[in-house]
């Protein structure tokens, strides 16, 4: 490690806890700390933090890292962007290439250059010009508070207020146009103003960085009654949601995020003391808006007017919702209604009521797909019935598709309870109908034929560790991970030779040298992989990971590796190719090593190492049948547990064999 190595620097004067928890809701939990992952959508935490190493992992997808990492992954930043901000925030000095460099340079730039322009249309607001933005937001009910709060401003009407403002103290006409803020003159030199004769909107990031702007036209002759900053390097509008550094916390607390429609709806319900409440840019509902939502909290509840545009493109895009793995509902306001005007006309109550009685949107469609047609007609209640199928071939979840399936059977036969099970079984038989044409009749790992984990067993390659030594292997680095000593005694006493998992045995041999050294320092393990390194994954995981073992039960582990090198982990000593498999059908064309193999199998059952629902038995259960026979085969008691034998050995009748069969089918089934 370089002595004024700036990465290390950062990472010792930053703590990766307060660095997360800009972005996510972090719990302590034990002596780390857990949330629910920000790149994956969960219900149950499975992300946790480890503010002692400073590292961070992800037991659900995998995802795994130092602060750097979280940075780049989250703000999809490249590591120089990631480094500098990371090195500014720590007082170091970063030094990139000369294309970072620039990169950074211009994003620097201009997040400076909004918030200047953010100052200066929040001090417009309060002079003698932003009368007119300040009647306009008074007249909506804002007090002042909440007009400091959001930082609201106004851009005064002509043309280049703003552009003359900044210009004069040395801003680039360039740098104004890539910021957003103002764009070329076609004929002449200069530049006008993007925004003119608006109360400004400032959008501000989870970090509290002003990264771009909204007006709303004060000018009732003006067409466009809002806009919004262009894309920018700091800036996608796909990808923000106003509010949300305000809402964060108050999301995660309530577990349920809000989403309305425009940035006025946002202000006036914090008001109103509803604080989880954000605005997702445009009309449309992206899959990172649902990413970044989801970060926070475990249920979004959309708010629309019956008629907005909002609502009609949310129906459009039921798949993004439903395929997000977010819990997504949307709550109907009475008709007219804003969600500003709702609660101010009728008050918090009325809008926390409609929040109350919120539906998925399938569920949703399917009440308008019967509230546009006539249900005392036959011709009617059919067409009903076909548009309820299209929506519920939106819904992924199976249990939840059979509850909707059964609300729209009742609604579909009025109180009929024989009519509404006609209508069930047919909804199903033209679902499964529509899945198939979708699907092209593909047989999935949930299909009927796939029994227990036949699929999982198949598409285990040949070389793969068996879960079970996997598993013995990693709780046992974890445990030497965390204790020295422990560390120090299994080194003297196991190879990193001893492991089978390529990714251990890496591990093995960077950590017993460190284990057995004057120092002993854990996170220097993953220091000694490369970032993408799978094994680098892989020892963060076990060194974010917590060890429950006892020092007793830490020797047996070391014993039980010695036992599966000597056995090696109870695998055949041969190879067999398909087509040999299936013309071995007596026991000389597997040789003395099936015998062999046949006895430890038996050992292993008799000393608890193996049950007859290990991948390893059944393996073991199905070659044996296909070397000696089904006639040839038979079962003998283990230590209580049945295994497999030679006829010699058994006197089992045909019928407990085929008995067993179906307990313990054949891996090649249904491939």
């Amino acid at each position: 490690m370089a002595v004024n190595d700036p990465k290390e620097e950062i990472k010792r004067r930053l703590d990766v806890v307060e660095v997360v928890s800009q972005y996510v809701p972090l719990q302590r939990a034990g002596r780390r700390f857990s949330a629910r992952c920000p790149f994956h959508q969960e219900k149950t935490p499975s992300f946790f933090v480890d503010p002692e190493r400073g590292f961070w992992k992800c037991f659900g997808c995998g995802a795994s890292g130092d602060i750097f990492s979280f940075v780049m992954q989250i703000e999809g930043l490249t590591f120089p962007e990631a480094a500098e901000r990371l090195a500014q925030r720590a007082g170091v000095q970063w030094r990139t290439s000369a294309g970072g460099e620039r990169v950074t340079q211009e994003r620097q730039a201009v997040l400076q250059v909004n918030n200047a322009a953010a100052n200066w249309f929040r001090h417009q607001l309060f002079e003698p010009v932003g009368k007119p933005g300040l009647d306009y937001l008074r007249g909506r009910g804002l007090s002042e508070e909440i007009i400091r709060e959001f930082m609201l401003g106004y851009a005064p009407e002509g043309w280049d207020h703003l552009s003359t403002f900044l210009t004069g103290r040395g801003t680039s006409e360039r740098l104004l146009a890539t910021a957003g803020l103002a764009k070329p003159r076609q004929s002449g030199g200069g530049s006008y103003d993007f925004f003119r004769h608006r109360v400004m909107f400032p959008v501000v990031d989870v970090t509290n960085r002003v990264v771009a702007f909204g007006g709303r036209a004060l000018d009732p002759e003006e067409k466009a009654k809002y806009i919004n900053s262009p894309d920018t390097p700091v800036f996608r509008k796909g990808a923000m949601v106003y509010g949300l550094n305000l809402a964060r916390e108050h999301i995660a607390q309530a577990k349920q995020a809000i989403v309305v429609e425009g940035y006025m709806d946002v202000i006036a319900l914090v008001q109103a003391g509803i604080r989880n409440v954000v605005a997702c840019l445009g009309t449309a509902t992206t899959e990172e808006h649902l990413k970044l939502l989801g970060r926070y909290a475990e249920s979004i509840i959309f708010v629309y007017d019956a008629d907005a545009a909002g609502m009609r493109a949310a129906l459009r895009n039921i798949g993004t919702f439903e395929a997000s793995g977010v819990t997504a509902r949307l709550a109907v306001l009475p008709p007219g209604q804003d969600p500003d005007e709702c609660v101010r006309q009728g008050g918090p109550g009325v809008f926390r009521k409609c929040l109350a009685e919120a539906m998925s949107f399938p569920e949703y469609e399917i009440k308008m797909a019967f509230d546009q047609f006539d249900m005392s007609d036959a011709d009617g209640r059919m067409r009903a019935a076909r548009e309820a199928v299209t929506s519920l071939l939106k819904v992924h979840d199976r249990a939840r598709r059979e509850e909707l399936l059964g609300r729209v059977a009742a609604r579909w036969a009025q109180g009929d309870l024989s009519r509404s099970e006609q209508l069930a079984r047919v909804l199903r038989l033209e679902l499964g109908r529509r899945f198939s044409e979708q699907r092209g009749q593909r047989r999935g790992r949930d299909s009927r034929y796939d029994r227990g984990h036949i699929a999982e067993t198949l598409a285990r390659s040949a070389g793969e560790v068996e879960p079970r030594v996997a598993r013995l292997e990693a709780g046992l680095l974890t445990a030497a991970l965390h204790e020295p000593e422990w560390a120090r005694q299994a080194a003297a006493q196991i190879s990193e030779e001893d492991f089978q998992d390529p990714h251990h045995r890496r591990i093995a041999a960077v950590l017993w040298p460190l284990a057995l050294g004057e120092s002993f320092v854990p996170a220097e393990v993953v220091d000694a992989f490369a970032e993408g390194d799978e094994t680098r994954e892989r020892a963060i995981e076990l060194l974010v990971g917590d060890t429950v073992w006892t020092e007793e039960e830490f020797g047996e582990a070391i014993a039980k590796m010695a036992y599966n090198k000597s056995t090696h982990g109870l695998r055949p000593k041969y190879e067999i190719r398909p087509a040999e498999a299936e013309e071995s059908t007596t026991l000389e064309a597997a040789g003395e090593d099936f015998e062999a193999w046949r006895r430890r199998v038996a050992a292993a059952i008799d000393s608890g190492e193996l049950t007859p629902d290990d991948p390893d038995f059944i393996r073991f259960m199905s070659l044996g049948r296909k070397f000696q026979g089904a006639g040839q085969q038979g079962f003998v008691e283990h230590g209580g547990l049945t295994t497999f034998s030679s006829k010699q050995e058994s006197s089992s009748s045909e019928d407990d064999v085929a008995e067993t069969d179906e307990q313990s089918p054949d891996p090649d089934e249904g491939s």
